[in-house]
């Protein structure tokens, strides 16, 4: 995954080192279930390698605007099927830096994350997440989710009886396999 891609509502803008999107969900009067019934978002989806689950800690996002471009965006996730909030954002400003902490998010299938962006205040307003160096984690990272990443597979139990045959050199000893770990024994 891990690309972003607009929702069908929005029209991509051609503008320098950014994601550059128009047609918002105007008017300055609507709601989040404005822009989510318009498909006006962008997302971005993250999924861990097989045998491994991902626990989302932080999302954090560098986003520009025109003076009439959105001026809320919501975040929600597929873990509950977009159904509620994560948090809003009031954009005050042309370009901020935004972050919040997420929790109940762990998943071993992947997980896609919406912001919805709304009460813009024309269709030309352009909404934007830029790449032009935003330090979230790492210099020049301007869109990033923080978390861990687990194996989910279980290390495999192994209890030794006593010795079966020893020698000098050598000694065979017995055992049971309880647990694989998800390998063949």
């Amino acid at each position: 995954y891990n690309r972003l891609t607009r929702g069908a509502g929005l029209t991509a803008s051609a503008a320098t080192n950014s994601f550059t999107s128009v047609n918002w969900t105007i008017p300055g009067g609507s709601t989040v279930a404005n822009a989510i019934t318009s498909n006006d978002y962008v997302t971005v989806k993250i999924a861990p390698s097989a045998s491994y689950s991902v626990t989302v800690t932080n999302f954090s996002i560098r986003t520009y605007r025109s003076g009439t471009g959105p001026t809320n965006l919501t975040l929600r996730s597929s873990v509950d099927n977009f159904g509620s909030d994560i948090t809003t954002w009031t954009i005050t400003t042309t370009a901020a830096d935004y972050s919040t902490t997420v929790s109940g998010i762990t998943d071993s299938t992947g997980v896609e994350f919406r912001i919805y962006g709304y009460k813009a205040g024309a269709a030309t307003g352009t909404g934007r997440t830029p790449t032009d160096g935003g330090n979230f984690g790492s210099s020049g990272i301007d869109m990033a989710v923080f978390g861990t990443v687990n194996s989910s597979v279980a290390a495999p139990s192994v209890t030794t009886l006593a010795p079966s045959s020893s020698n000098t050199t050598s000694v065979v000893l017995g055992g049971n396999v309880t647990a694989d770990g998800g390998a063949t024994v």
